[in-house]
């Protein structure tokens, strides 16, 4: 078996956009490929998603590639210098999805949504990637204009490894803006998210639901803030049909009640970064 000294090889399994992620097969597959118990390689896969494997041999990282494609299943070995770093997102309170593209208001004001020169208008073929979806955190969004934090290849490199250890990774302290109840306990809120991702260059951004302007919608505007995503979601996705699609995005434009719901924001970065290997 070949070892490659400090450079980290990992088995990623490409998504089938039309089908849910299989938890349960690929979890057969890898706990036979590296003898570990069934429930262990599902419980990974919950946090790491198609980040299958991560091993310093690229012997270790093709065999279980073969595996999966004896299974059916399509796959790529990556070093962790061939992991693509997850872009910033820039955090808007208003937009207005239109044919031409995703306005951004630079007045601050939807008044006239759409004034050459004024607003910035991002066209859809920008996007390559969304994710949406909604978990309770203890955590506040950050303020308006500020990029969230990129994902680096080695903070994930390192999150892998502590699920091939604990099974439990963790994409860094998440530095919560903690809110007490009256009983002084922490009080966790159901956030909703809806990132727009672009392939090349800094035009990311990400709508974070209970502080973003819905009067994009119109008369057609509700006055609960789940209610007006679940609106603002499918609008997005109409002008983005070729767009990568996470769990999420794909729950809410199908019309699912709960689909779009994520145990934790580690799961559902999770599988964004996943998603954003394959893009």
């Amino acid at each position: 078996m070949i070892e490659e000294k400090g450079i980290y090889f990992l088995v990623v399994a490409r998504p089938d956009p039309t089908v849910h992620f299989p938890f349960q097969e690929l979890a057969r597959i890898v706990s036979g490929a590296l003898s570990i118990p069934i429930q262990d390689a599902a419980m990974r896969m919950r946090r790491t998603w198609g980040l299958l494997h991560k091993t310093g041999s690229v012997d270790e990282a093709k065999a279980l590639s073969q595996q999966l494609a004896a299974n059916g299943f399509g796959s790529v070995v990556l070093s962790s210098a061939n992991l693509k770093v997850f872009p910033s997102l820039k955090l808007i309170k208003k937009a207005l999805p239109a044919s031409e593209g995703l306005i951004i208001p630079e007045t601050g004001t939807m008044d006239a949504p759409y004034a050459k020169g004024m607003d910035k208008l991002v066209p859809w073929s920008r996007f390559s990637l969304v994710c949406a979806g909604g978990f309770f955190e203890e955590n506040v969004p950050a303020p308006e204009g500020k990029p969230q934090k990129e994902i680096s290849a080695v903070k994930i490199i390192t999150s892998v490894a502590l699920a091939a250890a604990t099974g439990m990774p963790s994409f860094g302290k998440l530095k919560p803006g903690k809110t007490a109840s009256p009983a002084g306990q922490v009080r966790k809120d159901f956030n909703c998210y809806l990132d727009l991702i672009s392939r090349d260059g800094p035009a990311s951004f990400r709508i974070c639901g209970g502080a973003f302007d819905y009067s994009c919608l119109g008369s057609g505007k509700e006055a609960s803030t789940l209610l007006n995503f679940r609106k603002l979601v499918p609008d997005v996705l109409r002008f983005l049909p070729e767009a990568l699609r996470n769990r999420g995005a794909r729950a809410v434009e199908e019309g699912s009640p709960d689909g779009f719901k994520y145990g934790d924001r580690q799961e559902y970065e999770g599988e964004r970064f996943w998603l954003f290997q394959n893009v």
